[in-house]
């Protein structure tokens, strides 16, 4: 884990550095000080208290990602576990 000190303060920096979070030292519209993310540029405080808890309880959401999950369930994950634990299975 990268220390306080060394997170940059500019989006850019942290981008051409390949870091995940930069620290620009200001609020942002909601009043955190906390570090943003490079992908986004969410403050990570808003993200924890807004954004994850407001996507989890869409009924509509839930059932998207069931179905999808279902839909692709033979192309992600679990087959390539599988592959590892039971190689001359495949």
């Amino acid at each position: 884990m990268i220390k306080e000190e060394k997170i940059p303060k500019l989006r850019k920096e942290a981008k051409e550095k390949g870091l995940k979070f930069y620290f620009t030292g200001k609020p942002c519209k909601h009043g955190h000080l906390s570090k943003r993310s490079v992908s986004d540029a969410h403050c990570l405080q808003c993200e924890i208290e807004i954004w994850y808890p407001r996507n989890r309880a869409k009924p509509e959401r839930k059932k998207y990602m069931k179905e999808y999950r279902l839909k692709y369930k033979d192309t992600f994950l679990y087959p390539t576990i599988l592959r590892f634990v039971f190689p001359t299975l495949f």
